[in-house]
């Protein structure tokens, strides 16, 4: 009976925040002793979990801290330089529709976060940004980004596959270095400027590239070879 007068209520309450015009955010919390707790949230996110600096998240809070899913509301625009720094709680973040920079540091050695999908309003991720993220295995980028700094992914070791979209013209030095899982990547024709040693992925990985673009005439630059015989050890291939 008590088991059923408690999802009686839990629904209900459910139901009067939705009712209120804002979405219901599910929020995982683990407590202390290591259980896990499912809590609601009202809107895109929960403004309570983070600490604020006008449009930017500059933080968070001991309860965001405790939080394995993260929503960031739509009112945030930046996500300050070490925000999230250390973080190992985390597992997923879902994106406000308005982020348009992740600042640097601001994911470092979040080590359990293993996915990410970021929004198409983004235009900038910041040096250092997911470094040590060593559990990230899948990213998905979206048209308008246009720079990712230096280190933004290095030793992030569990990533396989990467599509880096058209718009992005900058990559910063070991952007992507070293990622010893990493097979497969894609560059836009839009890259005009990668540093040397941005890549470092695994032995006889295919690289794609867009016939005839600044990635195809520079492949050779800016990928690290094999240092005991100088020879190339990704495969190049048109897209």
């Amino acid at each position: 009976m008590k088991k059923t007068m408690a999802l009686i209520l839990g629904l209900a309450l459910t139901l009067s925040m939705a009712g209120c015009g804002k979405a219901a955010v599910a929020a995982t919390t683990v407590n202390s002793n290591g259980t896990k707790e499912v809590s609601t949230a009202e809107g895109a996110g929960s403004d309570e979990y983070f600490t604020w600096d006008g449009d930017t998240i500059t933080g968070l809070t001991d309860s965001g801290a405790k939080q394995t899913v993260l929503v960031i509301p739509d009112s945030a625009k930046t996500i300050g330089d070490s925000a999230f720094l250390g973080d190992v709680a985390l597992t997923s973040i879902t994106w406000g529709k308005w982020v348009e920079e992740i600042g640097d540091g601001t994911f470092y050695l979040c080590k359990n976060l293993t996915e990410i999908s970021f929004p198409s309003s983004l235009k900038k991720i910041g040096d250092n940004a997911f470094n040590s993220c060593e559990s990230l295995k899948t990213i998905t980028f979206s048209v308008g980004l246009e720079v990712i700094g230096e280190d933004a992914f290095a030793l992030c070791s569990s990533l396989e596959k990467i599509e880096l979209p058209e718009g992005l013209t900058s990559i910063g030095d070991a952007a992507f270095s070293p990622c010893s899982k990493l097979y497969e990547l894609y560059l836009p024709a839009s890259l005009e400027n990668i540093s040397n040693g941005t890549f470092l992925i695994q032995r006889d990985a295919n690289v794609y590239v867009k016939k005839d673009s600044w990635a195809d005439s520079h492949f050779t630059e800016y990928v690290d070879t094999d240092p005991a015989n100088d020879a190339l050890i990704y495969i190049k291939n048109y897209y």
